[in-house]
């Protein structure tokens, strides 16, 4: 199996079916155990390039000191751009529009620039071996339960694949 070519899919499907401005999957790296993107969707150039420099521990997605998200369901978490303004450097490089970062929210259901939602990507006993980011929608209006219902259950579905194809 192609892990890259279905990574690659899932990203443009999100993109595509749910109107989604930026979808991002990430994976564990065997080798050192950080979370790395990659395949993204609707990321200017020099954002995608800076994604790719970007490298997670577990305890980051876990832990509610770096970054700072509230649990919605099982396997979702979102970020609010209030709560989790990017430092200078990579993080704020890997933002598709950063000078929107100032922007403030009029309405609880506006999505902003800084605004994104993890969905784990979860294997064999219960470990985390990812995750899909979403962020923007093209009706700047954060996505709605079903939206993120279908993403937690592509994401099921690429836990799956993993694991049949013996990649994570």
């Amino acid at each position: 199996m192609d892990i890259d070519k279905m990574l690659n899919e899932a990203v443009n499907f999100i993109w595509r079916q749910f109107g989604i401005d930026n979808v991002a999957i990430g994976l564990r790296d065997p080798k050192d155990g950080l979370y790395r993107y990659k395949a993204m969707v609707g990321f200017r150039p020099d954002a995608v390039e800076a994604h790719k420099k970007i490298a997670y521990k577990r305890e980051q997605f876990f832990e509610d000191v770096e970054y700072h998200g509230v649990t919605i369901s099982r396997y979702t978490r979102i970020y609010l751009a209030e709560d989790n303004l990017p430092a200078d450097g990579v993080e704020r490089d890997a933002f598709n529009r950063p000078v929107l970062l100032t922007m403030k929210r009029t309405d609880p259901t506006d999505s902003l620039e800084g605004d994104y939602i993890d969905v784990g990507i979860y294997g064999p006993g219960n470990e985390l071996v990812g995750w899909i980011e979403i962020s923007g929608t093209r009706t700047m209006k954060l996505p709605d339960v079903a939206t993120i219902r279908w993403v937690e259950v592509i994401a099921s579905t690429i836990a799956a694949a993993l694991t049949c194809s013996g990649a994570h």
